[in-house]
């Protein structure tokens, strides 16, 4: 086993993306180092956020340098790519993750990637190490499950059992994972930072969510790397962790990280089992009464809608608002049924509504995502959504927009002719561009009418933008205020001015003074 001194490195949001982004720690890198380390003692296995810290490929010698690219930032994770084979020849490059397994024929011809790991990266990872021979080089791969090479198609990956799912989650060691890092760099971004939001950790409690909603590319990640199709059937059986797990990981974040204010469980849908929710609950309340749990101690998950319409709903709320959950994160997308019907969400309006204020109700903030213009949409159901939201926004919900549908590799959305926009981006290597790649960025209104509306919104936003600043003194633009702009933008070019002037009493009440 040759490969023995191995770099990890996290997706990379530019030099301007570090002074405005929210970093965190990329648990699936953090799993399959300690995996890894289990499986193999001795060897040197580091991982970076280069938006936090500079990688040197130089420092060790590595034998390997894995990449963990997204797609938002795609053309900063290719010049690091070509850096890393500047710089370190010798190593091996490999990417991974699910943008890498979706484009991984796209990754061995447009990168210097030598191979591809598709779906979850422990035990591919594991039988490349157990495999590579230095004589036979990038060769050795061809053949092992879950491996992309430009010399074989990759036989399909197996995804880890429940069994194994367990074992890695286990093993994940929270105090060597460099949160304080992470937490400065947050807390630089506000003049009076919010530790409870600031100092959290997240968790990955279950496989994947397997609702298929079309704008989602995670839900098909482990069906495509598991049968290397895009039919878009769930196949891949949800694997998560036990009630008791959950607790047992939680005790490790507090011995280890006890700054710790808030950990968020951040699977897409955290609450598919109410069992095992109301289990976990149970677990946390006992826990805080025997000292085991800091009383100060909060929780945030995600969650669907549709996961609480149930008869054990409003006293699972209770319950969790008694062992200390602050936050539920839906992913509502839109307060009109027929864009919900478009992204294949069959929850009710009216549910909607319903649990938000059961939610509210119970002293749980609720943060929901609304996308304002996908591909079907209409005006009239923008502006349903924005008027309907605002009276979230008067008892401070938090309100976070995607303005466009992404136009992510692997979704529903990807195999449809759909007007896309694109972007030329440069890739850069040590201040030097060495080419250029076209991006597919986001998916346009299908409608010439909205579509045009759309871009007027955005042509004119830096108007908008400075009209708030101005008025309200702000430099930041946090999310929460983004969505302001954008609302008052859309209920300007509508004329609601009744509308947009509640809107900017509700800023001026509760937001203007923190921002």
């Amino acid at each position: 086993m040759p490969l023995t001194k191995i770099l990890f490195l996290a997706a990379y949001t530019g030099p301007e993306g570090k002074k405005m982004m929210w970093t965190g720690p990329n648990f699936g890198l953090y799993r399959m180092k300690f995996y890894l380390e289990r499986k193999y003692p001795g060897m040197v296995i580091d991982v970076v956020d280069p938006s936090i810290i500079d990688p040197d490929f130089k420092k060790l010698d590595y034998d390997l340098i894995g990449f963990s690219p997204c797609h938002e930032t795609l053309e900063h994770d290719l010049g690091l790519m070509y850096k890393a084979e500047k710089d370190a020849p010798r190593a091996l490059i490999a990417a991974g993750g699910i943008h890498a397994t979706f484009i991984h024929k796209w990754f061995l011809e447009e990168s210097p990637a030598d191979f591809v790991v598709l779906g979850e990266g422990e035990v591919p990872m594991e039988n490349i190490l157990k495999s590579y021979d230095p004589e036979r080089g990038v060769e050795s791969l061809s053949g092992i499950p879950g491996v992309s090479t430009r010399l074989a198609p990759p036989p399909t990956s197996p995804n880890l059992t429940p069994e194994e799912f367990s074992f890695c989650s286990r093993l994940m060691d929270f105090g060597r994972i460099p949160y304080l890092s992470h937490w400065k760099a947050n807390s630089e971004q506000y003049k009076n930072p919010d530790l409870v939001a600031v100092q959290t950790v997240r968790l990955f409690t279950g496989n994947y969510c397997p609702w298929n909603c079309t704008f989602c590319s995670s839900t098909n990640f482990l069906d495509f790397s598991g049968r290397g199709d895009f039919d878009f059937s769930k196949t891949t059986k949800v694997v998560t962790l036990t009630a008791q797990e959950l607790y047992d990981l939680l005790i490790k974040v507090a011995k280890s990280r006890p700054e710790t204010k808030t950990v968020i469980f951040d699977d897409d849908n955290f609450v598919m089992s109410m069992t095992r929710l109301v289990d976990m609950c149970r677990l946390i309340i006992a826990g805080k009464e025997r000292g085991e749990v800091p009383n100060d101690m909060t929780f945030v998950c995600q969650a669907r809608i549709d996961n609480f319409r149930s008869s054990m709903a409003k006293s699972t709320l209770k319950l969790m608002k008694q062992c200390g959950f602050r936050m539920i994160m839906y992913g509502v997308e839109s307060l009109s049924q027929p864009v919900l019907a478009e992204f294949y969400k069959n929850t009710p309006v009216p549910l909607i509504h319903e649990v938000l204020n059961d939610t509210m109700r119970e002293g749980i903030r609720p943060l929901f995502y609304l996308i304002l213009f996908s591909p079907g949409t209409s005006l009239q159901s923008v502006k349903e959504t924005v008027i309907d939201a605002l009276p979230y926004l008067d008892r401070e919900c938090e309100v976070t927009l995607n303005f466009y549908v992404q136009d992510l590799p692997g979704t529903h959305y990807a195999k449809m002719d759909l007007e896309r926009s694109y972007e030329e981006l440069p890739i850069v290597v040590d201040g030097q561009e060495i080419k250029k790649i076209q991006k597919s960025t986001y998916l346009y209104p299908a409608d010439p009418q909205v579509r045009a509306f759309a871009r007027r919104i955005l042509d004119q936003y830096p108007e908008y933008r400075q009209m708030f600043q101005e008025r309200f003194g702000i430099d930041h633009i946090p999310g929460r205020v983004y969505t302001f702009i954008i609302f008052y933008a859309i209920l300007e070019q509508l004329e609601c001015h009744e509308e947009k002037q509640k809107l900017m009493a509700m800023f001026e009440r509760h937001y203007a003074a923190r921002v």
